[in-house]
């Protein structure tokens, strides 16, 4: 994602020094030189943060698409076929110099710019149909909306799915994360209705960075960071994403649970807890957000995701830091401990009769995620995973023996009932068979 103004020469006037030789020459040198597959660029509802340079070209070839406002601004036209002008000169520029897709900011001031001159539904409703018709026909309808959820705009977008949910992500700021966390899991008990939510970027090096991994992971939405160069932790991004860059992503927005969906865990003694599903399993991330040192404690279990239904009426939770389980019955909760400023994430997969539960890969905050089907054939049970790696399994009894696209698989015990089956060298999807134990 190309940010900021340093691409805008057509808006603001100046070309900017970022960017000496243009933008698409930069946009060339990232998919050429770095093997970047997609290239996003930044931009406003209104062009920039102001609107459109008057001086500008753009200004000066577009006028009929343009509108001054009774304050001077000027900004694409508050009409949909005349600010679909605007849109689609712009964008097909963007286009030839190699952009594939945009997000679009600020969008909850069309108001601001039109107050007293245009009905902010009207005027709303005619700058996204303007807009989101031109990244139809320019980038596949690829988009991100972003800070707009005011009415206004939640209620007046014809096709796109994916929306902010909260404020910026401040990276200096030493209680960002309580704030951010709380607004991105609230909001999206509304907000998740209409549109997928973009939890923002994030620092893989940072006071609140495996905090804010965790957070994306349970979101349900997009995984994007901005690190400063040479300031990457691969580490954190690995349990987020496959080798090949698809995303870890849940089923779902994510929602705060039912016990903490009315009240303030950042006043009150208890963990910030927001679920979501994926692969057949439930999943439960927890937060410390509460200002002070002391620790804060619930409970965690089967309820708190609904809809998650298991045969035997047993759930594994798993515990994706800590590498370790217990079997719970469906209202029992198992006790959740937080220390200032930690998290925690929990996969709750209900047991499969047999004595064989496949738990997903080791290395993903999200584990089940992986798991592409699940069969048995007589002692054998088949998974099929996304890609290779360790696949953990609870059984009641050690497997016998196990193997990855049919190549003999070390298995090893990882405590009471937990296993791992390693096919980590297999590339692509790969089909493990377990053959259980205690025949």
């Amino acid at each position: 994602m190309v940010g900021g103004a340093g691409w805008q020469a057509g808006v603001v006037r100046r070309r900017r020094a970022k960017f000496p030789q243009g933008l698409g020459h930069a946009i060339e040198a990232l998919k050429g030189r770095f093997g970047i597959r997609w290239v996003g660029v930044w931009h406003t509802i209104a062009g920039y943060w102001s609107g459109i340079d008057p001086e500008s070209g753009i200004a000066r070839r577009l006028g009929g698409s343009l509108y001054t406002t009774a304050s001077g601004k000027m900004i694409p036209y508050p009409e949909a076929g005349r600010g679909f002008g605007f849109w689609h000169a712009w964008h097909g520029e963007l286009r030839r110099q190699g952009v594939d897709f945009v997000k679009v900011d600020s969008q909850s001031a069309v108001t601001n710019f039109l107050k007293y001159e245009r009905s902010v539904g009207e005027a709303s409703a005619a700058a996204h149909e303007a807009l989101e018709a031109s990244v139809a026909l320019h980038f596949g309808g690829t988009m991100i909306n972003c800070m707009g959820m005011a009415s206004e705009n939640v209620w007046h977008r014809p096709l796109s799915a994916v929306s902010r949910s909260s404020d910026d992500f401040v990276p200096q700021e030493k209680r960002g994360f309580p704030e951010h966390a709380l607004q991105n899991g609230y909001n999206s008990y509304y907000h998740g209705a209409f549109y997928w939510g973009d939890w923002d970027m994030f620092w893989t090096m940072n006071h609140d960075d495996l905090q804010n991994a965790v957070l994306r992971a349970v979101s349900g939405g997009p995984v994007y960071f901005s690190d400063a160069p040479g300031r990457t932790n691969p580490e954190l991004l690995r349990p987020l994403v496959y080798r090949d860059g698809r995303i870890v992503r849940c089923d779902r927005p994510a929602n705060p649970t039912e016990d903490c969906l009315l009240r303030d865990p950042t006043a009150e003694p208890l963990p910030l807890k927001l679920w979501n599903t994926a692969g057949g399993s439930g999943i439960v991330a927890s937060f410390h957000i509460r200002d002070g040192q002391s620790a804060v404690e619930g409970g965690i279990g089967p309820a708190d995701v609904p809809g998650l239904a298991a045969e035997t009426g047993k759930y594994v939770l798993y515990d994706v830091l800590g590498r370790g389980f217990r079997i719970v019955a469906a209202e029992e909760k198992a006790p959740l401990r937080l220390e200032a400023g930690a998290c925690a994430i929990h996969q709750l997969t209900p047991v499969r009769p047999g004595g064989a539960t496949p738990i997903g890969l080791a290395d993903k905050f999200v584990p089940a995620h992986a798991i592409v089907g699940v069969r048995e054939w007589e002692r054998s049970l088949f998974v099929t995973l996304r890609e290779g790696g360790e696949l953990l399994l609870v059984c009641d009894d050690a497997p016998e023996r196990a193997a990855a696209n049919g190549v003999p698989a070390a298995v090893a015990a990882k405590g009471d009932g937990l296993y791992a089956v390693d096919c980590g060298a297999c590339e692509g999807e790969v089909t493990v068979e377990i053959v259980k134990g205690g025949a």
